[in-house]
């Protein structure tokens, strides 16, 4: 009788285990959540950011040896090349970007985002929209800021 009652309270203990685990992990407060959340409302603060044209702030989410590298055209090192690259196309209000979130993975300060995007903006009397995936890679800095190190952007056919 004590051996079945022994292994009721444990079967029920790992019940509970069971149960409560995947709750732990999905809370509100769980660090990776809030990681999560913050790291998709970057997209938007980009976008924000690109329509400003203040160079300096939009220059403020990338590591100084970032990487990007998009369609078509030679990678941007550093944040000299980029600053370079989109100093005289930001400040473009009438442009609207989204991002289909596919994948988002967080290691300690390292995150990696796959996300499809389409980028409308106007050409001539008509919205042209670019479609494509992303890769993005965010480095937390010091100060606990999720930074981009990594952009590459191509065209996709199933982006469209």
């Amino acid at each position: 009788m004590r051996s079945y009652l022994l292994n009721q309270f444990l079967f029920g203990f790992i019940i509970l285990k069971i149960i409560m685990v995947p709750s732990v992990l999905l809370a509100d407060d769980n660090p990776i959540n809030t990681d999560i959340l913050e790291i998709k409302t970057l997209g938007k603060k980009w976008l924000e950011l690109y329509r400003s044209s203040n160079i300096e702030k939009f220059m403020d989410q990338y590591t100084e040896d970032a990487l990007v590298a998009l369609n078509g055209k030679p990678a941007l090192k550093g944040k000299e090349a980029i600053q370079a690259y989109f100093e005289s196309r930001i400040g473009k209000k009438n442009v609207d970007m989204r991002l289909d979130y596919e994948k988002i993975s967080i290691n300690q300060n390292i995150a990696v985002v796959v996300a499809k995007f389409y980028l409308d903006y106007p050409f001539e009397e008509r919205i042209e929209t670019v479609g494509g995936r992303s890769l993005i890679v965010y480095k937390k800095s010091d100060l606990g800021k999720w930074l981009i190190d990594v952009d590459i952007d191509q065209k996709t056919p199933d982006a469209n």
